[in-house]
């Protein structure tokens, strides 16, 4: 016999079960800790954040890069869902939904940064429409909403930095005669929102 199982077979009678016991609880820990348990659809945890995102909308893959000055040694992470309602002259989803994060290279502060991105939006030819704050999930971001005339869409971007200069850009984006169908969509989506203050 093994040194091994001798050592097990050495036990005190209750004590397998026990181990049992204390590894389920081990596991069921690491797996609440982690967000694993979660099942619902549309959950998506991210680089510091969470969401859920609307019932039917499902994710696609696409690249989202800030068309404002921001560098980074790191990868990016950007998640998109779109909703399931398609323009039929073109076959896009008339919405779309993304979260893109990154660390940038240099420090930053949203009150000095906000008007350098609203500045390259205009010199990019976009439509500025409104701007202003607002908290999302009770940390102060910056908004913005565009036109994108060459496409014939309407995009609405909040920003927010937190403590550990992670940068958070939440867009939605629908075509011009649609924005107001999925708007709310967006908001109840925002409203699930859990940014990582560090």
């Amino acid at each position: 016999m093994s040194f091994v199982r001798r050592k097990i077979l050495e036990f005190p009678a209750g004590a397998p079960l026990m181990a049992r016991r204390a590894a389920f609880f081990f596991l069921a820990t690491a797996i609440l800790a982690s967000g694993g348990c979660v099942k619902k659809k549309g959950f998506v945890r991210g680089e510091g954040f969470t969401i859920t995102f609307p019932p039917g909308w499902k994710m696609i893959e696409q690249d989202m890069e800030p068309t404002f000055n921001l560098t980074s040694k790191f990868q990016p992470y950007v998640v998109t869902y779109v909703s399931p309602e398609e323009n039929p002259e073109t076959f896009e989803p008339e919405a779309s939904i993304s979260i893109y994060t990154v660390k940038p290279d240099r420090q930053m502060w949203l009150e000095d940064e906000f008007p350098a991105i609203v500045e390259t939006f205009v010199a990019g030819g976009f439509e500025i429409l409104d701007k202003g704050q607002h908290e999302v999930d009770n940390i102060i971001s910056w908004w913005l909403v565009y036109r994108y005339p060459q496409r014939k869409k309407l995009i609405l971007e909040f920003y927010i930095i937190n403590d550990n200069n992670i940068f958070y850009r939440i867009q939605y984006t629908a075509q011009e005669d649609k924005f107001p169908d999925h708007r709310q969509d967006f908001e109840n989506a925002k409203a699930t929102m859990k940014v990582s203050r560090w």
